[in-house]
């Protein structure tokens, strides 16, 4: 079943440059935990988790900071609008695809800084030799 609800990640998506928050009319979902410590029947899902968080990680890397517990991550980054069910890895919606680099528009800029004034070069006083010929 998929989770949506409200963003515990300052009600943002957590795609840095993103910028959607819970009022925007999308929907969030979680970023997959690593289930540490648990055994026996839920080996396959912990398996399946680890795989894709894996490949999440690996996707958001660059524009989400991966070392924070609770990301959310909102529907304009999934194909369909929501991540796939974790037991549907072939589901192109496993990992996030979509809007994970920033656009042109909200690219950050490179600000030119005014150069200092150059001061002009003198030219170096020359030594002279004494050639004896």
């Amino acid at each position: 079943m998929e989770t949506e609800k409200k963003s515990s990640y300052n009600n943002r998506c957590a795609v840095q440059h993103c910028g959607a928050k819970v009022d925007d009319g999308v929907t969030f979902s979680q970023v997959p935990k690593l289930d540490a410590g648990k055994t026996g029947t839920v080996d396959l899902l912990a398996n399946l988790k680890a795989r894709q968080r894996a490949l999440w990680e690996t996707a958001l890397g660059k524009v989400v900071d991966m070392s924070v517990k609770n990301l959310w991550i909102c529907s304009r980054h999934f194909i369909k609008g929501k991540k796939a069910r974790i037991t549907d890895s072939s589901d192109p919606d496993w990992v996030p695809s979509l809007n994970l680099e920033p656009s042109e528009e909200n690219r950050p800029k490179r600000t030119e800084l005014p150069q200092p004034a150059r001061k002009p070069v003198e030219e170096m006083p020359t030594k002279q030799t004494n050639r004896i010929s």
